[in-house]
């Protein structure tokens, strides 16, 4: 009778097995579907798509910002877009695109996608020079669910779960994967071999709750480590100003992680100031500083002559629907210009450990490439070679 009562209980919890994986299977399809529908419908476009077609389209932040990714355009004609405008747009490995008769001429959007994985401005040059970031610990705290296996993380990707009791925990996020393929992926990172702790937090408490409980997490995971081993910056890629709610507690944090030595750069840190993104268009060298400009979202705002460009736009980064996924984002925005800071920042410390977040900051500065219009670009490697010589 034991034996038998052994039997039932070991198929039992087999059968619980077997419904759990099911179930998680089917919520990860689930999600990855959410994701894709955010996207333009295609459905809507016409045969023959046009810019006017696309610009007419009722465009949500979400919707614009995904774009093409997902999508299956092989029955579409788009030869009438011209590529400068293509460059805009968004897109994933999984797009299906029409036929070379149906694309604009010198349209690659593989080549486009590959190429954007390299974060330009001599960052790879850096890196076959063994300035990589190497030993440097870092901290990401993005949104929940990122991809654990996508073949852009490897062994200096380290996860913590920050819990929540809303639902939100249960979407797909795509944020601070992005993040941290940009600071530290294999092919798309700044500081490709630092060591990322990525806290999975979301964002739908109050204020910046979970961001407060992520950065607890990160000053206690440091106590009784020798200071190379400790988390030195935590990269966050969203904002909170004194207006929203949980600002004073978000004071209080910063105050615990400014007496531990922790520095945090987040969308309107006062350390920001004086950054500002843009990209380089696909078609061009992005690895020459002339080929950058001001993102688009920034025409008619003026910038500071002496405001400083990062990367944000034009940019590939790894995506959570899939373990080989990659995203070509036409545009990113500042919040893909933090973690590139964030990876410079590393690259700094494994040359100079010495050196503060803000003279750092204060080295990207002066060491800018100054473009024929008067446009400052960040220079990765005379900010490198300044740093080694401090």
């Amino acid at each position: 009778m034991k034996k038998q009562f052994a039997w039932l209980i070991s198929c039992l919890l087999i059968l619980a097995l077997l419904l759990t994986s099911c179930a998680g299977f089917d919520k990860k399809e689930q999600d990855q579907n959410e994701f894709y529908n955010l996207g333009v419908d295609t459905e809507r476009l016409p045969l023959h798509v046009t810019e006017a077609s696309l610009f007419d389209l009722s465009y949500g932040d979400l919707e614009k910002r995904i774009g093409l990714a997902g999508k299956n355009l092989e029955s579409k004609d788009m030869t009438q877009l011209s590529i400068p405008f293509l460059a805009h747009l968004s897109y994933d490995t999984k797009t299906l695109w029409p036929s070379e008769k149906a694309k604009p001429r010198n349209f690659s959007p593989q080549t486009w996608l590959d190429e954007a994985k390299d974060p330009g401005l001599g960052i790879k040059k850096l890196h076959e020079n063994n300035i990589t970031g190497q030993g440097v610990q870092v901290a990401v705290l993005g949104s929940p669910t990122p991809l654990l296996d996508h073949q852009e993380f490897h062994d200096n990707f380290l996860y913590s779960y920050v819990r929540s009791d809303t639902e939100y925990d249960e979407l797909l996020g795509f944020e601070g994967m992005v993040a941290a393929s940009i600071l530290a992926g294999k092919q798309c990172g700044v500081a490709k071999e630092a060591v990322v702790h990525y806290f999975s937090v979301t964002d739908s408490g109050p204020g910046f709750s979970y961001y407060c409980q992520a950065v607890k997490m990160v000053l206690e995971s440091n106590q009784g480590l020798p200071k190379e081993e400790q988390i030195r910056l935590i990269s966050i890629s969203d904002g909170i100003s004194e207006e929203d709610e949980g600002w004073l507690d978000w004071e209080l944090c910063l105050e615990k992680a400014k007496e531990a030595e922790v520095d945090i750069l987040y969308f309107n840190n006062a350390a920001l100031n004086g950054f500002f993104w843009g990209g380089c268009p696909p078609y061009k060298d992005r690895n020459d500083p002339k080929n950058y400009r001001p993102a688009e979202v920034l025409s008619g705002i003026v910038i500071d002559k002496d405001a400083v460009l990062v990367p944000g736009d034009y940019r590939t980064t790894a995506l959570p629907t899939g373990e080989d996924v990659y995203m070509y984002w036409g545009e990113g925005g500042f919040g893909w210009a933090i973690p590139y800071l964030s990876g410079l920042c590393a690259l700094g410390w494994q040359v100079n450990s010495d050196l503060t977040l803000q003279e750092m900051l204060e080295m990207m500065k002066e060491t800018a490439y100054i473009s024929a219009n008067g446009w400052k670009i960040i220079n990765p490697p005379a900010f490198v070679e300044q740093a080694a010589s401090k």
